[in-house]
């Protein structure tokens, strides 16, 4: 099955179901671990039902099932270059979600406390990213495309962008 070209990096690659399932398979071990025990900064690995037929894979994110909040606010982050980095803030009441639709990218996820690195490269997978965790986002392969989902609507105001003002905020509250 051939997919209609969407973005220069997409153009001219051949898509099928095995190679989706194989890539999807691929997961390396620490992520796995990782998707079991994340208990940093309340963040939360969820896997979002995905049903299969030969026609293809569909996956299904419901608010207030799968996502665990009403979402008010879609987004894509694709064609970073080599070596940027995105995110590096903290929001104050938004809850996110972040997935990988195609490629790889790490999220670094941090209460204050603690931290963690995840790798995310299954479209089947969502990282939730509660209020007052501070997250960057980083080594995006080539072809990476994130799909946001948030609580809100953007205002500049949520955002903690200095990590010490976002340090102070996460001791203050406790979370």
């Amino acid at each position: 099955m051939r997919l209609p070209a969407r973005h220069p990096a997409q153009a001219n690659r051949e898509h099928t179901r095995d190679a989706y399932v194989h890539r999807a398979e691929r997961v390396s071990a620490p992520v796995l671990a990782m998707a079991d025990s994340l208990t940093v900064a309340r963040c939360k690995l969820i896997d979002l039902p995905t049903s299969s037929d030969r026609r293809g894979l569909l996956t299904v994110a419901e608010a207030n099932s799968a996502i665990p909040f009403r979402f008010r606010r879609l987004y894509y982050i694709s064609g970073v270059p080599e070596g940027e980095k995105r995110g590096g803030h903290a929001h104050r009441a938004l809850d996110e979600l972040v997935i990988a639709l195609r490629g790889t990218f790490d999220v670094v996820v941090s209460d204050g406390s603690s931290s963690a690195t995840l790798t995310m490269n299954r479209p089947d997978q969502a990282l939730h990213i509660p209020p007052l965790v501070w997250h960057e986002l980083e080594n995006f392969s080539s072809d990476a495309i994130l799909l946001g989902v948030a609580s809100l609507e953007y205002d500049a105001d949520d955002c903690y962008r200095n990590y010490e003002a976002f340090l102070a905020a996460a001791h203050r509250t406790g979370k």
